[in-house]
């Protein structure tokens, strides 16, 4: 900014504060455009798989081997070097019934990746199991009958009421004497 502008600016914010006004009162923010687009679930996976169809954007990584497909870092199962030299590699002619089965295992996981987030929703919860029922036998009767009858008879005596001493009646609690406290000299 040069000082003529600088100046101008000054002499415009000082006009402002004497007139008791503000510069933020005259400040105007612009309009932004869609920082980000709101998409459904259908749409989203419309946008990865044209991603996918795509070729790598990397353009040179100086043979780094790094390398991008477009899916988000959460979809990714993360493989070490030594997972990738365990894998059989196809061979020539005619597939082996392992790799059949290994795509196939590798279809069904995609499968369970792709269901849409509604339908953890709409799922009920879980069906409770069903509680057994107890059956009550000649044994459990008697031992409750025991644990009654025991408490029949074991019934406490009513307390014995004595007479407050009048100065409790008339609202004065009669103070012990306490014994006299000892300090060391």
């Amino acid at each position: 900014m040069s000082k003529a502008n600088h100046r101008a600016k000054l002499a415009e914010l000082r006009a402002l504060r004497q007139s008791g006004k503000k510069a933020f009162d005259h400040y105007r923010v612009d309009d932004v455009q869609n920082l980000y687009d709101e998409v459904d679930e259908d749409g989203y996976k419309e946008i990865v798989r044209t991603r996918l169809n795509q070729d790598d954007f990397v353009v040179d990584d100086h043979g780094e081997g790094y390398a991008d497909d477009g899916r988000e870092e959460w979809d990714r199962v993360r493989q070490d070097d030594s997972d990738s030299d365990d894998k059989e590699l196809p061979v020539r002619g005619r597939p082996r019934k392992a790799v059949k089965e290994s795509c196939q295992k590798e279809q069904a996981r995609r499968a369970v990746n792709d269901r849409n987030i509604s339908e953890y929703f709409t799922k009920g919860p879980a069906k409770s199991q069903p509680k057994p029922k107890v059956a009550k036998t000649k044994a459990d009767g008697d031992f409750m009958a025991d644990l009654l009858s025991e408490v029949d008879y074991n019934i406490p005596a009513s307390a014995i009421t004595t007479r407050q001493p009048e100065a409790e009646k008339a609202g004065h609690a009669s103070i012990p004497d306490l014994p006299p406290r000892w300090h060391p000299a």
